[in-house]
C-alpha cells in the first residue's frame, strides 16, 4: 500500500501504520475521538491547529 505523504493525512496515516496504532488508539493520545483520526486521514475534516501542533510533536514532523 502506497500512503502519499506530502500531506498531513497522509503522513497521519503511515505514522500510524509504521506505530502499530487503530484509530481509536492514536485518538486516545490525543484525546480526541477514532473517527477524528479516521476524517483527517480521509481529508473529510482538517485538525484544528491545537491539535495539529500536538501532531507535529508526536510525529516529529
Amino acid at each position: 500500500m502506497e500512503i502519499d505523504v506530502s500531506a498531513i493525512a497522509g503522513k497521519l496515516k503511515a505514522y500510524r501504520y509504521r506505530n502499530g496504532l487503530s484509530h481509536k488508539q492514536l485518538g486516545k493520545i490525543l484525546g480526541i475521538d477514532g473517527s477524528t483520526i479516521c476524517a483527517w486521514e480521509k481529508a473529510e475534516r482538517v485538525p484544528p491547529q491545537k491539535k495539529l501542533n500536538k501532531l507535529i510533536l508526536l510525529m516529529k514532523l
